[in-house]
Protein backbone atom coordinates (compact mmCIF):
# COMPACT_ATOMS: atom_id res chain seq x y z
CA UNK A 1 0.00 0.00 0.00
CA UNK A 2 1.45 3.41 -0.82
CA UNK A 3 1.92 5.99 1.99
CA UNK A 4 -0.29 8.50 1.57
CA UNK A 5 1.96 11.57 2.87
CA UNK A 6 3.76 13.38 0.91
CA UNK A 7 7.22 13.03 -0.17
CA UNK A 8 9.54 15.92 -1.85
CA UNK A 9 11.95 13.86 -3.50
CA UNK A 10 9.01 11.58 -5.22
CA UNK A 11 6.90 14.79 -6.09
CA UNK A 12 9.92 16.49 -7.88
CA UNK A 13 11.25 13.08 -9.57
CA UNK A 14 7.12 12.49 -10.86
CA UNK A 15 7.87 16.13 -12.09
CA UNK A 16 10.48 15.97 -13.69
CA UNK A 17 9.37 12.96 -15.80
CA UNK A 18 5.68 15.25 -16.63
CA UNK A 19 8.19 17.64 -17.35
CA UNK A 20 10.19 16.28 -19.60
CA UNK A 21 7.12 14.50 -21.65
CA UNK A 22 5.30 18.15 -21.90
CA UNK A 23 8.86 19.33 -23.47
CA UNK A 24 8.10 17.00 -26.17
CA UNK A 25 4.62 18.36 -26.59
CA UNK A 26 5.80 21.94 -26.43
CA UNK A 27 8.71 21.18 -29.09
CA UNK A 28 6.18 19.26 -31.26
CA UNK A 29 4.11 22.47 -31.14
CA UNK A 30 6.50 24.94 -31.41
CA UNK A 31 8.19 23.08 -35.05
CA UNK A 32 4.00 22.51 -36.40
CA UNK A 33 4.43 26.79 -35.42
CA UNK A 34 7.49 27.16 -37.89
CA UNK A 35 5.65 24.98 -40.47
CA UNK A 36 2.59 27.55 -39.93
CA UNK A 37 4.35 30.52 -40.10
CA UNK A 38 6.67 29.15 -43.18
CA UNK A 39 9.64 30.24 -41.48
CA UNK A 40 10.99 27.97 -44.03
CA UNK A 41 9.60 27.89 -47.15
CA UNK A 42 10.84 24.63 -48.42
CA UNK A 43 9.71 22.34 -45.21
CA UNK A 44 6.16 24.29 -45.07
CA UNK A 45 6.24 22.98 -49.22
CA UNK A 46 6.60 19.72 -48.68
CA UNK A 47 4.38 20.11 -45.08
CA UNK A 48 1.28 21.27 -47.42
CA UNK A 49 1.55 18.12 -49.90
CA UNK A 50 2.24 15.59 -47.24
CA UNK A 51 -0.88 16.93 -45.75
CA UNK A 52 -2.91 16.76 -49.00
CA UNK A 53 -1.83 13.67 -49.41
CA UNK A 54 -2.72 12.47 -46.43
CA UNK A 55 -6.03 13.35 -46.21
CA UNK A 56 -6.53 12.63 -49.60
CA UNK A 57 -5.51 8.91 -49.30
CA UNK A 58 -6.51 8.20 -45.48
CA UNK A 59 -7.70 5.04 -44.69
CA UNK A 60 -7.68 3.73 -41.31
CA UNK A 61 -5.55 0.85 -41.09
CA UNK A 62 -2.78 3.64 -41.73
CA UNK A 63 -2.88 4.78 -37.92
CA UNK A 64 -1.13 1.81 -36.98
CA UNK A 65 1.08 1.69 -39.92
CA UNK A 66 2.41 5.04 -39.14
CA UNK A 67 2.62 3.85 -35.43
CA UNK A 68 4.66 1.12 -36.57
CA UNK A 69 7.36 3.16 -38.86
CA UNK A 70 7.59 5.19 -35.71
CA UNK A 71 9.01 1.95 -33.81
CA UNK A 72 10.87 1.17 -36.33
CA UNK A 73 12.67 3.94 -37.33
CA UNK A 74 13.46 4.56 -33.46
CA UNK A 75 14.82 0.94 -33.70
CA UNK A 76 17.19 2.15 -37.20
CA UNK A 77 18.07 5.39 -34.72
CA UNK A 78 19.22 3.54 -31.82
CA UNK A 79 21.59 0.81 -33.60
CA UNK A 80 22.18 1.99 -37.06
CA UNK A 81 22.62 5.93 -35.94
CA UNK A 82 19.85 7.71 -37.51
CA UNK A 83 18.87 11.10 -36.34
CA UNK A 84 16.08 10.11 -33.35
CA UNK A 85 12.53 11.30 -34.07
CA UNK A 86 12.40 13.54 -31.08
CA UNK A 87 15.17 15.80 -32.57
CA UNK A 88 13.70 16.46 -35.16
CA UNK A 89 11.14 18.79 -33.99
CA UNK A 90 13.39 19.82 -31.21
CA UNK A 91 15.49 23.00 -32.41
CA UNK A 92 19.50 23.32 -31.53
CA UNK A 93 18.49 25.82 -28.81
CA UNK A 94 15.74 23.63 -27.36
CA UNK A 95 18.10 20.90 -27.33
CA UNK A 96 20.90 23.03 -25.38
CA UNK A 97 18.76 24.47 -22.87
CA UNK A 98 17.34 20.90 -22.10
CA UNK A 99 20.70 19.29 -21.79
CA UNK A 100 21.95 22.21 -19.30
CA UNK A 101 19.06 22.15 -17.29
CA UNK A 102 19.89 18.10 -16.98
CA UNK A 103 23.52 19.29 -16.43
CA UNK A 104 22.58 21.95 -13.76
CA UNK A 105 20.61 19.21 -11.94
CA UNK A 106 23.18 16.75 -11.90
CA UNK A 107 25.63 19.36 -10.67
CA UNK A 108 24.20 21.23 -8.12
CA UNK A 109 23.36 20.76 -4.57
CA UNK A 110 19.60 22.64 -4.13
CA UNK A 111 19.46 23.62 -0.43
CA UNK A 112 16.22 23.10 1.46
CA UNK A 113 14.70 26.52 1.08
CA UNK A 114 15.48 26.09 -2.99
CA UNK A 115 13.98 22.83 -2.88
CA UNK A 116 10.88 24.22 -1.09
CA UNK A 117 10.42 26.93 -3.56
CA UNK A 118 10.36 24.66 -6.75
CA UNK A 119 7.75 22.58 -4.54
CA UNK A 120 6.07 25.64 -3.97
CA UNK A 121 6.32 26.96 -7.71
CA UNK A 122 5.27 23.18 -8.93
CA UNK A 123 2.38 23.25 -7.01
CA UNK A 124 1.07 26.84 -8.55
CA UNK A 125 1.51 25.55 -11.93
CA UNK A 126 -0.64 22.72 -10.79
CA UNK A 127 -3.23 24.96 -8.84
CA UNK A 128 -3.36 27.30 -11.77
CA UNK A 129 -3.63 24.77 -14.64
CA UNK A 130 -6.25 22.93 -12.95
CA UNK A 131 -8.46 25.84 -12.89
CA UNK A 132 -8.19 26.37 -16.21
CA UNK A 133 -9.36 23.31 -16.89
CA UNK A 134 -11.96 23.41 -14.50
CA UNK A 135 -13.32 26.86 -15.96
CA UNK A 136 -13.41 25.75 -19.62
CA UNK A 137 -15.21 22.73 -19.31
CA UNK A 138 -17.75 24.81 -16.88
CA UNK A 139 -18.04 27.26 -19.79
CA UNK A 140 -18.64 24.73 -22.19
CA UNK A 141 -21.33 23.25 -19.45
CA UNK A 142 -23.10 25.99 -19.41
CA UNK A 143 -23.51 26.61 -23.53
CA UNK A 144 -25.75 23.67 -22.85
CA UNK A 145 -27.37 25.12 -20.24
CA UNK A 146 -28.38 28.45 -21.46
CA UNK A 147 -26.53 30.85 -19.12
CA UNK A 148 -26.08 33.22 -21.84
CA UNK A 149 -29.13 32.53 -23.85
CA UNK A 150 -27.67 34.75 -27.27
CA UNK A 151 -24.16 32.67 -27.23
CA UNK A 152 -26.15 29.55 -26.73
CA UNK A 153 -28.22 30.42 -29.50
CA UNK A 154 -25.21 31.11 -31.70
CA UNK A 155 -23.42 27.84 -30.80
CA UNK A 156 -26.89 25.62 -31.49
CA UNK A 157 -27.05 28.07 -35.35
CA UNK A 158 -23.35 27.29 -35.77
CA UNK A 159 -23.94 23.88 -35.25
CA UNK A 160 -26.95 22.98 -37.04
CA UNK A 161 -25.11 24.67 -39.68
CA UNK A 162 -22.52 22.41 -39.43
CA UNK A 163 -24.37 19.35 -39.93
CA UNK A 164 -25.85 20.76 -42.93
CA UNK A 165 -22.61 21.23 -44.47
CA UNK A 166 -21.51 17.63 -43.09
CA UNK A 167 -24.33 15.85 -44.72
CA UNK A 168 -24.07 17.25 -47.86
CA UNK A 169 -20.21 17.46 -48.71
CA UNK A 170 -17.62 14.75 -47.49
CA UNK A 171 -15.72 15.58 -44.15
CA UNK A 172 -12.36 14.33 -46.00
CA UNK A 173 -12.86 17.43 -48.19
CA UNK A 174 -13.95 19.69 -45.43
CA UNK A 175 -10.87 18.78 -43.59
CA UNK A 176 -8.90 19.53 -46.46
CA UNK A 177 -9.90 22.81 -47.37
CA UNK A 178 -9.68 23.60 -43.28
CA UNK A 179 -5.99 22.28 -43.18
CA UNK A 180 -4.61 24.14 -46.52
CA UNK A 181 -6.57 27.72 -45.44
CA UNK A 182 -4.74 27.09 -42.19
CA UNK A 183 -1.18 26.34 -43.64
CA UNK A 184 -1.18 29.12 -46.38
CA UNK A 185 -3.02 31.65 -44.58
CA UNK A 186 0.43 33.17 -43.35
CA UNK A 187 1.86 32.67 -46.90
CA UNK A 188 -1.20 34.76 -48.34
CA UNK A 189 -1.17 36.77 -45.66
CA UNK A 190 2.17 37.60 -43.59
CA UNK A 191 0.74 40.00 -41.49
CA UNK A 192 -2.30 37.88 -40.36
CA UNK A 193 -2.77 37.40 -36.54
CA UNK A 194 -3.80 33.71 -36.09
CA UNK A 195 -6.95 34.05 -33.94
CA UNK A 196 -8.88 31.00 -31.76
CA UNK A 197 -12.24 31.10 -32.64
CA UNK A 198 -13.44 28.43 -30.00
CA UNK A 199 -11.47 29.59 -27.28
CA UNK A 200 -13.00 33.50 -27.81
CA UNK A 201 -16.26 31.95 -27.98
CA UNK A 202 -16.05 30.29 -24.55
CA UNK A 203 -13.71 33.11 -23.10
CA UNK A 204 -17.11 34.98 -23.51
CA UNK A 205 -19.22 32.31 -21.09
CA UNK A 206 -18.77 32.62 -17.33
CA UNK A 207 -17.22 29.97 -15.19
CA UNK A 208 -19.77 28.52 -12.33
CA UNK A 209 -16.66 30.54 -9.75
CA UNK A 210 -18.01 33.73 -12.24
CA UNK A 211 -21.28 33.08 -12.28
CA UNK A 212 -21.65 32.78 -8.05
CA UNK A 213 -19.14 36.18 -7.55
CA UNK A 214 -21.78 37.70 -9.91
CA UNK A 215 -25.06 36.25 -7.72
CA UNK A 216 -22.75 37.39 -5.07
CA UNK A 217 -22.48 41.42 -6.12
CA UNK A 218 -25.78 41.26 -7.65
CA UNK A 219 -27.38 40.41 -4.09
CA UNK A 220 -25.48 43.07 -2.16
CA UNK A 221 -26.31 45.72 -5.05
CA UNK A 222 -30.19 44.87 -4.69
CA UNK A 223 -29.55 45.06 -1.00
CA UNK A 224 -27.89 48.18 -0.73
CA UNK A 225 -30.92 49.75 -2.42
Amino acid sequence: MRNPNLKENLFMQNFKRVYALATVAMSLGLWVQRIYNWENRAKSAIALLMYIFVVVSFELYMVPMFAAIVIIYEFLARWVGFKPFETWIMNADQQDQVSKEEDNEDSEDFSLTAKMKMVLGVCQTVQNSLDIVASYCERVKNVFNWTIPFLSFMAASVLITGTIVVYFVPLRWIILAWGCNKLTVKLRNPEYEENQELLNFLSRLPSDVELNQMRVITKRLLQEI
